[in-house]
């Protein structure tokens, strides 16, 4: 894929476009994970202190972590958001199990006129062309993410009554987005 010619602007105004990831954009989805797991996974009601999100999260950008997720690179399952050349964005899915499996928007983008750029949303409709329609779609919340929770609400997923426990971010909720009729 020629990511120059393919990148294509979700809405002209916005500057956001959204391409299919390559390994080369590796370092900038470390970038954004990093930025948005600081950002999100804290919370002290929930037992979660910034310095565990921290000290988990310092080797997502490091050198030898991109390295090897470049040389693993499964092309195909990722695409990213980018402002310009910064990249903003990105989803990650697993198309045999019609999940998405990661879904992060950096901090820089979720507040004030930012946020009208529907990143999120722009990623998630990409990432559901690429699933089964006919089946639902899973995604996992931390439980005491609301940012979360109400933005897949907003883009068609229901919360189901299924729970999990994640060893970093405690309990994590499943919402479906239904299969299409």
């Amino acid at each position: 894929m020629d990511t120059e010619t393919d990148m294509k602007p979700e809405t002209p105004e916005s500057g956001i476009q959204i391409a299919e990831a390559t390994a080369a954009d590796v370092p900038g989805i470390a970038q954004v994970r990093k930025a948005s797991w600081r950002d999100t996974y804290p919370n002290e009601e929930n037992g979660i202190s910034k310095e565990a999100i921290w000290e988990y999260t310092q080797h997502f950008d490091h050198p030898d972590a991109i390295e090897k997720r470049q040389r693993n690179w499964d092309n195909g399952k990722s695409w990213i958001a980018k402002d310009g050349d910064r990249v903003v964005g990105f989803i990650y899915v697993t198309p045999s199990d019609n999940e998405i499996n990661a879904l992060y928007v950096h901090p820089d983008y979720l507040n004030g006129p930012e946020l009208k750029l529907n990143i999120g949303k722009q990623l998630v409709e990409k990432a559901i062309e690429q699933l089964d329609d006919a089946r639902n779609v899973d995604v996992w919340v931390a439980a005491y993410n609301a940012r979360a929770i109400r933005f897949y609400r907003k883009v068609g997923f229901v919360m189901t009554t299924e729970e999990k426990s994640h060893k970093l971010i405690g309990r994590e909720l499943k919402m479906v987005r239904p299969a299409a009729s």
